[in-house]
């Protein structure tokens, strides 16, 4: 009895993640499939649409290898007015030197109204040419928050844009991050969609090249980013429910985020807390909210190459999911957060948050009933095909979804080696990331907070 009852669990526990998965995917590909036909109407029609300026931050440390190609791709944007403000977070490398040497930056009067509580500030310097509206604020290390808290003080623009110092925007990204602030009232924030940069050429804002790395690592990733920014995100978008906005692309009424007293400095998951704090702080005072996701605002940004390094950034992410949900429990389970509280974060909660005990627990028990014959062979190895059946079909929708929308510049031989990888990564990758986020719940109470998370850059 306690047997069925146990399996019958577990077995509800997948069936209804398949289930918002189908769900989801589905959803995805019907509004995928609304917005590529509007866009083949309008791509003819000539129209002007005043855009808001918007300020543009980029928090660095240690960044000498990847600053210059993310403002260099910043040249090329299509945008009417916008600031760019590098927050050096006391960088121990040549960071703020090798910006010094390429803007010949002057310093100006350091003086900036705190309206958020960040560490000191040591320079402000400003770029006097036309071409690339630069300040750039070198400051005591603080962490990742602290120097975007920085940035909201510094900035002068109405909406912020966050952009991590590894990432390359295209020539119409900031246009299409900041249409569902103008098409939808009371839009408090909007996050684009992420992409894996290595193999990818990028031209004056315009993607030329895309060949698939021949790394499994930089593969098993792409696979990854194409699931998590093109199914659920899309779905959650239709009753205001996404929690993650990437910290590589997203942007922000700066009002609504000053009024939640900016980011968090005591969490390293600073982006999924802000978005966390936006829905409380309006729900707690009835506001009316939207919190949006812009699937044609596309980021590219650098994957890590090492195991090392991906290791690191797999356990901070789950340390900062951790940390954002512990410290929002009060929403669990309470209706006054309507679909936030009854649905997304029970998806965090449980798919997210506790998925690799479930399927631990799940292999343990299942090898204890086959050595005690209380289950047959045949049902273990069954249950084992349909679970991977499931798997590979989930990574090959993304991966259609990601060609249809995009129409990427993919050769066939590589999208034949990505529907490999699908297969592939069940036997190793998909365990792997199970053991990384087995460390981070065992391991999260004594990370250090605001440390940065380092990887080596090309």
């Amino acid at each position: 009895m306690v047997v069925d009852i146990i399996l019958f669990i577990f077995f509800l526990y997948m069936a209804i993640y398949t289930l918002i998965t189908i769900v989801s995917s589905t959803y995805a590909l019907r509004e995928l499939n609304q917005r590529k036909l509007f866009r083949q109407l309008v791509q003819h029609i000539d129209y002007q649409v005043p855009l808001p300026p918007i300020s543009i931050f980029i928090p660095a440390y240690n960044e000498e290898k990847t600053i210059l190609k993310t403002l260099e791709s910043l040249r090329y944007v299509d945008y009417p007015e916008f600031e760019i403000i590098v927050i050096n977070d006391g960088s121990t490398d040549q960071t703020l030197e090798v910006l010094k040497e390429n803007f010949a930056l002057k310093e100006r009067d350091p003086f900036i109204k705190q309206r958020l509580k960040t560490k000191k500030i040591r320079h402000v310097y400003e770029y006097q040419g036309d071409d690339l509206p630069l300040i750039v604020i070198d400051k005591e290390n603080g962490g990742k928050s602290d120097a975007l808290n920085v940035g909201i003080n510094v900035s002068k623009y109405p909406l912020f844009v966050t952009v991590d110092a590894d990432s390359m925007l295209q020539k119409d990204s900031l246009q299409k991050i900041v249409m569902p602030y103008l098409q939808y009232d009371h839009v408090v924030a909007v996050g684009g969609d992420v992409k894996i940069s290595n193999g990818v050429t990028l031209e004056k804002g315009e993607v030329t090249k895309m060949n698939i790395p021949h790394s499994p690592i930089l593969v098993f990733q792409i696979l990854e980013y194409f699931r998590a920014f093109l199914t659920t995100r899309v779905w959650f978008n239709r009753f205001n429910g996404n929690l993650i906005i990437s910290g590589a692309f997203g942007l922000f009424d700066k009002n609504a985020a000053l009024a939640v007293n900016g980011y968090s400095t005591n969490t390293i998951g600073e982006d999924m807390d802000l978005v966390v704090k936006l829905h409380s702080y309006h729900k707690k005072n009835r506001l009316p909210y939207r919190i949006e996701y812009s699937i044609e605002a596309i980021c590219w940004t650098q994957g890590p190459k090492k195991w090392r390094d991906l290791k690191g950034q797999r356990i901070r992410w789950h340390i900062g999911l951790m940390q954002s949900l512990f410290s929002h429990r009060y929403i669990f389970f309470n209706t006054h957060y309507g679909w936030v509280s009854l649905f997304s974060f029970m998806y965090f909660f449980m798919y997210e948050l506790i998925n690799p005990i479930v399927i631990v627990l799940a292999l343990v028990f299942s090898t204890y009933l086959l050595f005690r014959k209380m289950v047959y062979f045949k049902f273990v190895i069954a249950f084992i095909l349909l679970y991977l059946t499931y798997t590979v079909i989930n990574a090959w929708s993304s991966l259609y979804l990601e060609r249809y929308f995009y129409n990427d510049k993919i050769s066939k031989w590589d999208q034949f080696r990505l529907i490999i990888y699908c297969i592939l990564e069940n036997f190793g990758y998909r365990q792997w990331n199970l053991y990384c986020k087995f460390i981070a719940l065992f391991s999260f109470r004594k990370k250090e907070e605001k440390e940065w998370g380092e990887i080596e850059r090309e």
